[in-house]
């Protein structure tokens, strides 16, 4: 599993991408967040658990 995030500024808004992927089970999930920290990766890991990866 790899988790990524991205920093995506638009006009004056800035933007944080968040993007797993899973070269296993070939799953990838991206997400936009407004903010950013050391507990934003949690966001997506609590999405992969909504879809049902494990």
């Amino acid at each position: 599993m790899h988790i990524d995030i991205a920093e995506v500024r638009i006009k004056e808004r800035t933007l944080y991408l968040l993007l797993a992927i899973d070269r296993t089970s070939k799953l990838a999930l991206a997400k936009m967040e407004t903010e950013a920290n050391r507990y934003t990766p949690t966001v997506i890991t609590q999405a992969l658990a909504r879809v049902g990866f494990r």
